[in-house]
């Protein structure tokens, strides 16, 4: 009996891990489809800004974009990121002042909203990565 259980317990260790590096594959694959899928990084100019995105493991990282360039830019950017273990839907926000970019959905005004109309103008700005809590848990 104790040599089934053994076995049992053995068997749902491989496919917890068989599942976990299926997620993980999945969210490598995601992020070098992101990565492609981003526009060319510019030169340093007057019409760049270096945004410096951190996410949860703590990892800080930089781009260049244009300030023509679309928010939805800023996002595919997140997108190539490693989050750590956290996987879903998120926002981006200033520290100070506090301010919240959500991803805008496809054919929203707010997709095609550039970086200086969302008031990203300066030199450098500072994001950090924010999960939102899925509707099941903010439903209590």
């Amino acid at each position: 009996m104790a040599r089934r259980a053994e076995e049992e317990r053995a068997r749902r260790q491989q496919e917890e891990e068989a599942r976990a590096a299926e997620l993980h594959a999945a969210a490598a694959a995601a992020r070098e489809a992101a990565a492609a899928a981003l526009p060319p990084e510019p030169e340093v100019s007057a019409e760049t800004v270096t945004v410096l995105i951190r996410v949860p493991t703590g990892e800080r990282q930089p781009r260049r974009f244009l300030r023509s360039d679309p928010v939805a830019a800023l996002f595919g950017f997140a997108d190539t990121l490693d989050l750590g273990d956290r996987h879903g839907a998120y926002r981006l926000a200033s520290q100070f002042p506090r301010r919240v970019w959500e991803r805008p959905a496809a054919g929203e005004a707010d997709a095609v909203r550039t970086l200086a109309e969302a008031g990203l103008t300066g030199k450098q700005e500072a994001l950090i990565v924010e999960f939102i809590a899925p509707p099941e848990a903010t439903a209590n």
